[in-house]
């Protein structure tokens, strides 16, 4: 049980500034997950971050249900 030691782990999460789910750190507490927790990335990984969630996205705009 974890109770409500609001730690910090990897999970995959919606990230809104995205629109996609990402494996990132978040605060984790009881409830879910509090908040992402910011990643400093550079102007280049900022932009190739961008890249690959615009990846993601337009692959799964593609899926059929």
């Amino acid at each position: 049980m974890m109770f409500d030691k609001r730690v910090i782990v990897p999970v995959s999460t919606l990230v809104e500034s995205l629109g996609v789910f990402l494996s990132v750190p978040v605060i984790l507490g009881k409830k879910g997950v509090e908040r992402v927790v910011p990643i400093p990335l550079s102007a280049e990984e900022k932009n190739l971050l961008n890249k690959s969630a615009q990846v993601l996205h337009d692959a799964y705009e593609k899926l059929t249900w």
